[in-house]
């Protein structure tokens, strides 16, 4: 098992390696300065694999300081500094209950496990096995250092600052154990990159338990959440024995790699598909670029419309609960409100604007082959096909926008919070930065087209521009300035970038938007 465990981080060292050299690679500007045996290089390679063993080192406590600092410790600071030690384990209880399900290891597709497990073919078991208790080990290690530090920084208990790394990795274990035992059930195996709609709503739940519960005074007792994270602890020893003896293995990852999108190209096709509306009923009486566009719309309504009814259902939803707990306990809920910026529009909008999900769509189920042909180059056809579908992902983008701001001006309004013209902004200013994102991922889109056959995005470019927006809205929250000023400075800059993308587009985009291989 030592062995399989060797060669098995072996291989994902060496595909870490070649996902660092193909990111160099990919770089704006660095790239015209690296010679063409740039893969064959040896000094290269050892300068990626240095990176890639600091990055397995820091992968062990970077994810989890962000974890603590942003979902625990700053989340922290809209309660009551009396009751921290009490809200810290409040809060650590439900979250870990969410990350045990939603992070399982042994249930996540990964490249690194199909070449392991379908092209090499080592044992399933003793791949399972090694590598999971090497994950615990690396989880373990983690938490035990942030459980030390927060326990400095809060002045938590020893007993359950002590407790914080085995309750972790002893939660993983039992949860786990059960969805081992769920399998041999049913031969359904779960899958952390396909999240159904019971799971979704149970992170609803727990989130809402660690951080909605506090305002209306429920606090889970910290003997409480001792005794919690002791049966726990307690009921990983059988869950051990569960992972360790567990015979099916293989055909859990026969299953699990199958359905992987990143692993098996024609599945992408196939999950796509199902998608799809082939009804014989569905037409337009429009005419040219609209004609496909309306098709294209009609028959791929699950996929575009779907998720946008969801986000804007969701917020509906959270705007209720948020209001009872504004009529149950006015004072907490105005304490969290007063924290509010605009900026925080910024970073909603960023999270729930759908145009990577929208241009992947076109790309797969449309351009891809249409691209074939030169007629579908032209620049004529390429700009006015680039206006229509900006103007269908707007629509799309649009709704869910209006529920965030209609939503956070009715809360405001509720606890008596800002002015009339402050809930006006914000609902414009939501609007606006849903197109601004609608346009910025259209326009990343045809100016670089990053997919490839298989929707791989393979574009250094294209990543970069995808995060950009994180850090430039992360900048601009440390902004201190009014309402009206943020709003009007932020519409207007969005709707120059509409007009530079414009041009951008019509200028560039029948050089650029081409199929990779």
């Amino acid at each position: 098992m030592i062995q399989t465990l060797a060669v098995s981080l072996s291989l994902k060292n060496t595909y870490q390696v070649n996902c660092i050299m193909y990111a160099i690679k990919q770089t704006p500007i660095i790239n015209r300065f690296l010679p063409d045996d740039f893969y064959g290089a040896y000094k290269v390679k050892l300068f990626a694999n240095v990176l890639s063993i600091l990055w397995e080192i820091m992968s062990t406590f970077a994810v989890k300081l962000l974890y603590f600092v942003a979902m625990l410790i700053w989340a922290m600071c809209f309660y009551p500094a009396a009751t921290k030690p009490q809200l810290f384990f409040h809060i650590l209880i439900f979250l870990t209950v969410l990350g045990s399900f939603t992070n399982t290891y042994i249930f996540k597709p990964r490249k690194d496990k199909y070449y392991a497990l379908v092209l090499l073919r080592m044992d399933s078991r003793y791949y399972a096995v090694s590598n999971y208790s090497y994950y615990i080990l690396k989880t373990f290690i983690g938490f035990a250092a942030m459980g030390a530090l927060s326990s400095c920084l809060i002045g938590l208990p020893i007993l359950q600052s002590v407790l914080i790394p085995f309750f972790v990795v002893g939660l993983k274990l039992d949860v786990v154990a059960i969805l081992l035992k769920y399998y041999e059930h049913t031969g359904n195996a779960p899958n952390e990159d396909k999240i159904n709609y019971i799971i979704w709503g149970l992170i609803l739940l727990l989130l809402l338990c660690a951080y909605g519960l506090p305002l209306l005074g429920v606090i889970l007792p910290i003997e409480l959440s001792t005794v919690l994270m002791a049966f726990a602890i307690a009921g990983s020893f059988l869950s051990v024995y569960k992972v360790c003896s567990f015979r099916l293995y293989h055909s859990l990852y026969r299953q699990i790699l199958s359905q992987a999108i990143c692993s098996v190209t024609p599945n992408e096709y196939n999950h796509a598909e199902q998608a799809i509306s082939f009804e014989p009923n569905i037409y337009s009486s429009k005419k040219g670029a609209d004609y496909l566009n309306a098709l294209f719309v009609k028959r791929h309504r699950k996929v575009l419309w779907r998720s946008s009814n969801q986000i804007a259902l969701g917020f509906m939803a959270l705007t209720v609960v948020l209001l009872l707990i504004s009529y149950l306990c006015p004072s907490k809920m105005q304490l969290v409100l007063s924290k509010w910026s605009p900026s925080f529009l910024f970073f909603m909008m960023y999270l729930v604007n759908r145009g990577g999900s929208f241009t992947k769509a076109l790309y797969m189920n449309c351009d891809y082959s249409l691209l074939n042909y030169n007629f579908f180059k032209k620049s004529d056809l390429v700009f006015k096909l680039f206006i229509i579908r900006l103007r269908e992902l707007i629509k799309i983008n649009i709704l869910p926008a209006l529920s965030i701001g209609m939503g956070l001006g009715v809360i405001m309004y509720a606890n008596g919070i800002g002015k009339v013209t402050d809930y006006i902004l914000w609902i414009l200013l939501a609007m606006c930065l849903s197109a601004f994102f609608s346009v910025h991922y259209l326009l990343m889109y045809y100016l670089l087209q990053p997919y490839t056959s298989g929707t791989d995005v393979k574009s250094g470019h294209y990543r970069i521009l995808e995060i950009a927006p994180f850090f430039i809205f992360l900048r601009v929250i440390k902004i201190n300035t009014s309402s009206i000023f943020l709003g009007v400075i932020s519409i207007g800059m969005c709707v120059l970038y509409y007009f530079i993308a414009i041009s951008l587009v019509r200028k560039y985009s029948t050089d650029t938007f081409r199929q990779r291989v």
